[in-house]
């Protein structure tokens, strides 16, 4: 399982991080990240990232807080 302590960032970034997820528990709900290329990596390498950055936003469920389902969204073409 991905965690903060399994998937290391630089400091810097893991406090972004932290603060998108203000923004998103807190704030207008939403963020887009970007930056981050998808090419050149496995898939697999690519749902690793996904997931080990996604645990520095938040814990890891389908729903919100609310019980409505929610989603992720891994485009290529937006890089």
């Amino acid at each position: 399982m991905a965690n903060p302590e399994t998937f290391p960032l630089p400091h810097a970034l893991a406090q972004k991080l932290r603060g998108v997820s203000d923004t998103l528990h807190n704030g207008r709900g939403f963020a887009v990240i970007r930056g981050l290329t998808v090419h050149g990596r496995s898939d697999e390498d690519n749902v690793i990232a996904h997931v080990g950055i996604g645990s520095y936003i938040g814990r890891d469920r389908a729903t919100n807080s609310n019980g409505m389902a929610m989603g992720t969204s891994i485009s290529p073409s937006f890089y």
